[in-house]
């Protein structure tokens, strides 16, 4: 049990960062499409 406990505390850090970097690639592209939605929405009159 112990050494299982190690290993998943060794391993959060790195699985911890990947988890953040996606995250945070994924809320710029939500944010970037919405941004484009509505400028686009706006351009064409809608």
């Amino acid at each position: 049990m112990l050494p299982d406990v190690e290993q998943y505390e060794a391993a959060t850090p790195k699985s911890g960062w990947w988890w953040v970097i996606v995250v945070g690639g994924l809320l710029l592209l939500v944010a970037a499409v919405a941004v484009g939605v509505i400028f686009w929405v706006r351009s064409t009159g809608l």
